[in-house]
């Protein structure tokens, strides 16, 4: 840029703005539009150069604000002069003071205290560099305040300038528009005009005029622009002036209703068109959904199966109540509530065991399972529902046990597409004779893949518990299995290797551990992997997988075998 233009932009923003709309309008086209976007982006940092000098307010550990932090008392304190609201807003936002900056600009929106889960994506926005970003993948159950979130950190973004064009993706165009223009709402308001005046008036076009935003669209004079947009639509290319997408929020794209062949469909089109549509030198993309199935693409996302966003932040999945723990009853006109809360700990202070139960009521059980859990949209069965298991989340390493082991159900295929799962259950028997699984890991990958994970998985048990738990395969049928078998034995016969041959159909050999549950001592450690275990475990028999199932099945089994309560005459 020639030192000529930077005198002419420096004496434009000297003047007031009838004259420099005036001085614009006699410019060629190309010179008019060159001077207007370098204009606005000038004035925006002249903004925040002239913020009083603030330190960062003193956060704990936990990301909330340190109740000794005088900064933010005394920032506290002022906002309640509505005179003194833009200078507190603007410090506010200088300072990172994002609680007071919401309850200030949508105070409708910062109606409850912060979950962590919040605070992860909060502390990840204030941290968001001028270059490419790794991104964030919000994994919240339905109602953890997801849209909202969403809505006001672009109102930051927009206050903040720290990405000029923002694309807002959803499966439908009307929903997108629709959170789009509430954001357009919130950057009109009277206290951000005054804080923040290039952020809070309309975009102007290069012959000085004010273009009203449309539907879907919000463009300011700061140079921030904000676009909605459905999945179906062609984006590549897409560009907001001279713009393109300097972040892509990417919300709710995930259906109940979609097939496999959908699924692919969508991740094909957010890799090879959506993605690629940013400023690939500063792009940030923020994923946020609640995984309603098992091969939802935020469920792929979250256990790495599609690669998308690999090394951005992950928070969750986050599900309303952590190891939750309930009863079935029969209603009467006292009480008309079919299910009890009886266990679990809310995952938002914000939300009671009681706001849980409630919803649990009003949802039917899958729907609050799938919704609010994370937990597969399947119809449960009678044999191993979810409420038979308890939670027990003592240190492995402090239980006084009488047997462990860990089985594997490997993959009948390595195509990902056909369904089957390499699945490996970690577990055993208490000295009273209670049945816990402690991990279970479950995973798609190649043989070779498949014999390393084996291994690296019974080192880390040699390395928790100081001694080699020994492992458990189903033994296949026919000659092709007396030479896989064979080298199977070579490979793991350090680990103490059990080939176990089938005995029944996989009902038959389920049910010892069904009656277990039934007698009240299976027992779960906890974990990522629980919530999709118990899923599969609740829809057996008729559910779409079942391969944890057999890998539990076949340790519960064989330990008991072992332990001499022989399998089906466990109970």
């Amino acid at each position: 840029m020639s030192d000529d233009f930077d005198d002419i932009v420096e004496k434009l923003i000297s003047l007031d703005k009838p004259k420099r709309d005036g001085f614009l309008r006699t410019l060629r086209r190309a010179e008019r539009e060159a001077l207007a976007v370098e204009i606005n982006a000038r004035m925006a940092e002249m903004q925040f150069s002239t913020l009083p000098a603030i330190d960062d307010v003193a956060r704990l550990e936990d990301k909330s604000i340190d109740p000794s932090c005088a900064i933010a008392k005394e920032l506290e304190k002022q906002v309640l002069h509505a005179d003194q609201r833009a200078d507190v807003l603007r410090s506010a936002v200088a300072s990172g003071f994002y609680e007071l900056t919401n309850r200030i600009i949508a105070p409708e929106y910062a109606t409850a205290d912060y979950a962590w889960f919040h605070r992860e994506a909060w502390d990840w926005l204030y941290k968001l560099g001028p270059g490419r970003d790794p991104g964030l993948i919000l994994c919240l159950y339905r109602g953890a305040g997801k849209t909202s979130s969403i809505q006001m950190m672009l109102a930051h973004i927009a206050l903040l300038q720290s990405r000029r064009f923002a694309m807002y993706l959803q499966v439908s165009e009307s929903d997108s528009k629709e959170k789009v223009d509430s954001v357009g709402e919130i950057l009109s308001r009277q206290v951000i005009r005054e804080a923040f005046p290039e952020v809070g008036q309309q975009y102007v076009t290069e012959l000085g005029r004010e273009r009203d935003n449309k539907s879907g669209v919000v463009r300011r004079r700061s140079g921030f622009a904000l676009s909605a947009y459905s999945i179906d639509q062609a984006v590549r290319g897409v560009k907001m002036g001279a713009d393109r997408p300097g972040i892509i929020l990417i919300d709710d794209i995930d259906d109940i209703k979609d097939t496999p062949y959908m699924t692919k469909k969508k991740s094909q089109i957010l890799t090879n068109s959506v993605l690629q549509s940013g400023d690939l030198s500063k792009l940030a993309v923020i994923f946020i959904q609640n995984i309603i199935h098992e091969d939802s693409i935020m469920a792929q996302t979250m256990d790495r199966r599609l690669g998308l966003l690999s090394g951005a932040r992950r928070v969750g999945p986050v599900p309303m109540v952590r190891d939750l723990e309930y009863e079935e009853r029969e209603p009467d006109e006292e009480d008309e509530r079919r299910y009890v809360i009886t266990g679990g700990t809310p995952t938002w202070p914000a939300v009671s065991l009681k706001d849980a139960e409630d919803e649990l009521n009003a949802l039917t059980l899958p729907s609050f399972l799938s919704e609010k859990q994370h937990q597969q949209h399947e119809a449960e069965g009678t044999m191993m529902p979810a409420r038979f298991w308890k939670y027990d989340r003592t240190d492995p390493t402090a239980q006084r046990w009488k047997k462990l082991g860990m089985a594997w159900d490997l993959a009948a295929t390595e195509d990902n597409e056909a369904g089957s799962w390499t699945v490996g259950c970690l577990g055993g028997f208490t000295m009273d004779m209670r049945f816990h699984v402690l991990y279970v890991v479950r995973v798609q990958l190649e043989a070779d893949e498949v014999d390393n994970l084996i291994d690296q998985e019974s080192e880390a048990n040699l390395d928790l518990f100081g001694r080699k738990i020994p492992l458990y395969i189903e033994k296949q049928p026919a000659a092709a299995g007396k030479k896989w078998g064979a080298a199977m034995e070579r490979r793991f016969t350090r680990w103490g290797l059990k080939l176990c041959p089938p005995n029944g159909n996989k009902a038959f050999r389920a049910e010892p551990l069904a009656k277990c549950l039934q007698g009240g001592r299976g027992y779960l450690n906890g974990g990522a992997w629980a919530p999709r275990f118990v899923s599969e475990l609740g829809a057996f028999p008729t559910g779409r997988n079942d391969d944890q199932v057999d890998a539990v099945a076949l340790l519960f089994n064989e330990l008991s075998g072992e332990i001499g309560r022989g399998g089906k005459g466990y109970i």
